[in-house]
């Protein structure tokens, strides 16, 4: 494919052109609601917000092979953070050629031809072979994390909750594109921040994300508890008549608290709104919203926050650190954080969870649940069933492991 300025192309075919040669590119989509539309809490699931259209920015940054890390500096770009900042720091994406319309920028030609002498070839990024947990390696791990929650004060460490990961291995469909693929996410979740992300060191991800990690505008922060999770309900009679179960309140007021406590340790005055239902796709989680002013940066703010029991466990970092050692995969971007921010540093931020990895020849989805001591070993293989099908809905793909993405 060749490039001529003022050219019309789709933003698919002009992905396609930056993937095979592997320049860096953020596609966006903000979700129809915001931590900080008004004053006041707004109602997560209100249809007259679902109605508003949502716009998809597109950017391109040939020099993403740097691996610029994310400074406190750093505004008018993308951060694309991994679940372990103890290893791999969180990366800095320049929009330096932005697409917002339907023809071929004149900066794009001339990066073409500057990129092609200073660059090597891309190289495939392949990763070492991902492991993915058989429905029984699952549930065993899960019994072994019940049995050193039970033990409370007499465990090695010290913890009470763990969320427990697993990769599922899928073969692409025949036919679908990444950038097809994204849209299918932006049309079907508009309740999502949707993101399709290539980096040269990192591969390309694609996720759905319905968790803010830190959301900034002006003087004011905003981010959300999420957890809890059970199926959508059927019927709108349904929704207010079913009860949570004890382990979902717990899982859930034990991340409110965390956010609550990390907000004081900033010297902060959180303020907590009621808890609610939140739908997410096929699923529902129990949704608080904690908020506050200050002057304090998006930089600093989701590196205090980050992990939080919701991807982590509680105490994070002892339950950060057992993930680390035990589970068989590593979770890459799954469980990281990213966003865009503007000039002044403001932006949403959201949590990494319904996203997959796409590779040339399969792709790789992620789900976790979180695990605690009167967990359900069934029940919580269950959870991640139903979180991994938010994309697989949307993939109908064969499985290319042995063991079913469901069981009944």
């Amino acid at each position: 494919m060749s490039l001529e300025s003022g050219e019309a192309i789709s933003a698919e075919a002009l992905f396609d052109f930056c993937y095979k040669r592997g320049l860096g590119w953020v596609s966006s989509r903000l979700p129809h609601r915001s931590g900080l539309e008004n004053d006041g809490f707004e109602n997560p699931n209100d249809p007259i917000l679902a109605n508003e259209s949502n716009l998809v920015h597109h950017f391109i940054d040939p020099l993403a092979h740097h691996n610029r890390v994310w400074t406190p500096q750093d505004r008018n770009g993308f951060v694309v953070a991994p679940f372990d900042l103890k290893k791999n720091p969180a990366l800095w994406m320049e929009p330096a050629i932005a697409w917002t319309g339907d023809t071929i920028p004149q900066a794009l030609i001339e990066t073409e031809a500057w990129y092609r002498q200073a660059v090597p070839e891309k190289q495939t990024i392949e990763g070492s072979k991902t492991q993915c947990q058989s429905h029984e390696e699952f549930c065993q791990h899960v019994e072994d994390l019940i049995v050193l929650l039970k033990q409370g004060d007499a465990a090695p460490f010290e913890i009470s909750k763990v969320v427990w990961s697993r990769a599922l291995e899928v073969q692409k469909p025949e036919g679908l594109d990444p950038y097809a693929f994204f849209q299918k996410i932006c049309q079907a979740y508009p309740a999502v921040h949707a993101v399709l992300c290539y980096h040269p060191s990192l591969g390309l991800w694609i996720g759905a994300s319905p968790e803010i990690l830190i959301e900034r505008r002006k003087d004011c922060v905003y981010t959300m508890a999420l957890a809890g999770t059970r199926p959508r309900p059927t019927m709108e009679s349904d929704e207010n008549s079913r009860p949570w179960r004890p382990k979902e309140i717990l899982e859930q007021s034990l991340v409110v608290r965390y956010l609550q406590d990390r907000f004081r340790s900033l010297g902060l005055v959180p303020l907590t709104s009621p808890t609610q239902n939140l739908q997410s796709g096929p699923v529902e989680h129990l949704h608080t919203q904690v908020q506050a002013s200050t002057s304090l940066s998006c930089y600093q703010m989701a590196l205090d926050l980050h992990p939080s029991p919701a991807i982590a466990g509680e105490p994070s970092g002892r339950a950060l650190d057992y993930l680390l050692e035990h589970e068989p995969h590593k979770r890459e971007l799954y469980g990281g954080f990213w966003g865009y921010l503007d000039a002044e540093g403001d932006g949403r931020l959201s949590v990494n969870l319904r996203c997959l990895r796409w590779h040339p020849d399969h792709l790789v989805l992620y789900a976790g649940a979180g695990i605690l001591a009167d967990s359900d070993p069934e029940a919580e293989w269950q959870e991640t069933c139903r979180k991994a099908s938010t994309l697989l809905n949307l993939l109908k793909p064969k499985i290319v492991s042995n063991e079913p993405p469901f069981r009944s």
